[in-house]
C-alpha cells in the first residue's frame, strides 16, 4: 500500500481530521483533510434560513443570535424577492435574507429568540441538516455557540 493511502486508512479508523501529515522517510507534508459526519443529535449542525423585511432588523437579529452564542455564524443576504400566499392573496415583496449557522441543540432557543425579536406574525424559520463538512469549520462552530 502507498504511503498516502496508508496514512489515509489509520486516519479514517480513527475517526481523526488532520490537515498535514509529515512523511519523513520522503521529506514532504501529505495535505488532506478528513470531513466527518455527525453521528449524534448533540454534534449536529444546522442551516437555519430566516427572511427579515429590511437589513436593519435582519442585522439587528443576527447580532442578537450570535451575541447570544445561539448563532455561531449568520450571513445577512439583501436584495431577495419573494412571492408568497398571505391571508388568502398572492404577495410579491423584497426581503432580506439571513443563513444562520447553529447547532440542533439551540435551535428550540434560537427559534424562540427569532420570534420575539421578529416584526412578521408568522417569520419563516427553516432548519436545513448539515450531513458533513470540513473538520476545522465544524470545530470552530461548536467552539463558537
Amino acid at each position: 500500500m502507498p504511503p498516502c493511502r496508508l496514512i489515509e486508512t489509520v486516519l479514517l479508523s480513527r475517526s481523526l481530521s488532520v490537515e498535514e501529515w509529515w512523511d519523513s522517510r520522503h521529506g514532504f507534508f501529505l495535505t488532506f483533510t478528513v470531513n466527518r459526519k455527525m453521528s449524534s443529535d448533540s454534534e449536529k449542525k444546522l442551516v437555519v434560513l430566516m427572511t427579515a423585511p429590511n437589513r436593519e432588523e435582519a442585522r439587528t437579529i443576527a447580532h442578537t443570535l450570535v451575541g447570544e452564542r445561539l448563532a455561531a455564524c449568520c450571513n445577512v443576504v439583501g436584495g431577495v424577492g419573494s412571492i408568497y400566499r398571505w391571508e388568502g392573496k398572492v404577495e410579491e415583496a423584497g426581503e432580506v435574507l439571513v443563513i444562520i449557522k447553529t447547532s440542533a441543540e439551540r435551535f428550540p432557543a434560537l427559534e424562540r429568540r427569532i420570534r420575539e425579536l421578529h416584526s412578521y406574525d408568522v417569520p419563516e424559520v427553516l432548519a436545513l441538516p448539515v450531513e458533513t463538512g470540513s473538520g476545522p469549520y465544524l470545530r470552530w462552530l461548536d467552539e463558537s455557540l
